[in-house]
């Protein structure tokens, strides 16, 4: 059992973090999680990631927006738009609310680090994030790479979730409110080697050492 930080991601964007969205023979992964002033840590480690519950319409736009970036084009197409509909269906149906695999955690930038940040850099954390439009009010940037996707859903979040598995349970609206903490059965080695200590001592700087220029050419 080993017990480790997760994410709650909507589905398309979930599975766009540990597999790539497919465009063509390539595949497009989404390298910057958005978040807010609570989700700044850190910690640097393995996350694992599961698909939320919920979706979003607004999702199929996002995705859309990004396939024709992807394909050099200025705007999505109704192809896109086709395209980005279908994958955010399938990944929603199959992957709601299980665990889609993990990823690095590797840095953190802040909203004011964001702002110093050079207008190319700038779009280049919003374009990593699928926010081709920058579009989103982000407080948090959270840099991560791929580690290990899985090809059949997992656990779904509540059998592994620590506050939902506690006696008595946590409040079910706190399984979407900051980071997660979850005990997994089985975890690949390449990810259990990826694991730090979790939860961070209470008193650990919430500093965010890494500049976007930092993650956006050192780091992805």
């Amino acid at each position: 059992m080993i017990t480790m930080p997760a994410l709650i991601i909507r589905a398309p964007f979930a599975v766009a973090a540990v597999q790539g969205l497919p465009v063509g023979k390539k595949h497009v992964y989404k390298q910057i999680e958005c978040r807010g002033r609570g989700y700044r840590t850190p910690y640097r480690g393995a996350v694992a990631i599961f698909a939320s519950r919920n979706r979003d319409e607004a999702d199929q736009d996002t995705i859309a927006d990004v396939l024709a970036l992807s394909r050099g084009k200025g705007r999505a197409t109704s192809n896109d738009a086709r395209e980005a509909r279908t994958y955010c269906v399938q990944t929603f149906e199959k992957w709601r609310y299980r665990l889609a695999g993990f990823v690095r955690l590797f840095g953190v930038v802040t909203a004011d680090q964001a702002s110093q940040a050079s207008k190319a850099d700038y779009h280049e954390l919003h374009v990593q994030a699928f926010d081709v439009t920058e579009a989103w009010q982000v407080e948090t940037y959270l840099a991560i790479e791929p580690l290990h996707a899985l090809t059949e859903p997992g656990p779904e979040f509540t059998s592994a979730c620590a506050g939902c598995l506690a006696s008595p349970p946590h409040n079910a609206i706190a399984c979407h409110v900051g980071w997660q903490t979850v005990s997994l059965d089985e975890v690949p080695a390449v990810v259990s080697a990826e694991v730090g200590s979790w939860p961070v001592a209470r008193g650990s700087r919430q500093l965010c050492k890494a500049a976007p220029s930092a993650i956006l050419h050192d780091g992805a």
